[in-house]
């Protein structure tokens, strides 16, 4: 079997103790692309599988950060159930509805879910498709925050509430702070 060659790292990332991090303030498409393509060079490194990824105040697109994930998705085998990736954390950072879908499609895996202050504020439609993501394959995650974010419907409350009973024997955190919340 012929292994696909490793991609040179990117010099706007910075993988270190299976953590991946962005120190540039603005993270490009192609940077994004090359991002993706470096992690999904890397399936067989077990020293290079990301099991956090942090994006914090980052100038990145919506289109970019889903690459992004996509490059997590691809870094784990077809023959592995769950992916690497433990830990997401998105704060200070635009995102929208195309990221927020390769979100929803790795909360099964995920054990820590931080998203904060996410700008423009994300639609009803999207918060209640990561919502329902986390209720229906979130089995493992043991911390989610979504802090300043606009929760501000009787769905979405509802949403949290089953979450939280259906979660309770796994889940010891849930921070809501400076989130709007009322029905």
């Amino acid at each position: 079997m012929q292994h696909a060659r490793e991609v040179p790292q990117p010099a706007c990332v910075v993988v270190e103790d299976h953590q991946l991090f962005f120190p540039e303030q603005r993270i490009s498409f192609g940077q994004a692309r090359a991002v993706r393509d470096y992690l999904a060079s890397t399936v067989e490194v077990p020293s290079k599988h990301v099991h956090c990824l942090t994006i914090d105040t980052c100038q990145i697109t919506d289109e970019s950060l889903a690459l992004i994930l996509e490059g997590v998705r691809m870094q784990t085998p077809a023959n592995r159930r769950r992916l690497y990736l433990k830990k997401l954390v998105v704060s200070n950072t635009r995102l929208g509805p195309i990221s927020m879908i390769q979100v929803a499609s790795i909360v099964g895996s995920l054990e820590d879910l931080t998203l904060c202050n996410i700008q423009p504020q994300l639609g009803r439609d999207t918060i209640h498709q990561l919502l329902v993501a986390i209720l229906d394959h979130g089995r493992r995650i043991q911390k989610l925050k979504l802090s300043k974010m606009n929760l501000n419907d009787h769905a979405t409350v509802q949403l949290l509430i089953d979450i939280m009973n259906k979660q309770r024997q796994v889940m010891v955190k849930l921070d809501l702070s400076w989130a709007s919340l009322s029905c």
